[in-house]
């Protein structure tokens, strides 16, 4: 069975690139034995993008763009049919852009 979501008001439902395109700018290191190590907040306050996947009726983005996302403004992760989910609402969004490539470049 297959979740439908609908965000209400500008809300906006994403995923974040770097953890479904490839692109690494995640916030963990892992050592040669496979330990993850999470790096401190400090370190995560930067501005990260993500693919929009839903957007309420009041937001000014599409599904499909890539949005970049002021730091730490998004919800914890949700999971939902086996993917990860974020929300945050058009008033977080510092830009926005039809192409990936245009997210490689930060």
């Amino acid at each position: 069975m297959t979740t439908t979501v609908a965000p209400l008001r500008d809300t906006i439902i994403f995923q974040f690139i770097d953890e479904t395109s490839g692109i690494q700018r995640g916030f963990t290191d892992v050592t040669k034995s496979g330990i993850v190590i999470a790096q401190a907040p400090s370190q995560q306050k930067v501005a990260r993008w993500g693919k929009v996947v839903a957007v309420g009726p009041e937001s000014g983005v599409l599904p499909g763009q890539f949005v970049l996302i002021e730091a730490l403004q998004w919800t914890t992760r949700t999971e939902i049919d086996g993917d990860n989910f974020w929300k945050t609402e058009d008033s977080r969004i510092l830009a926005v852009t039809d192409r990936i490539e245009d997210c490689e470049r930060q």
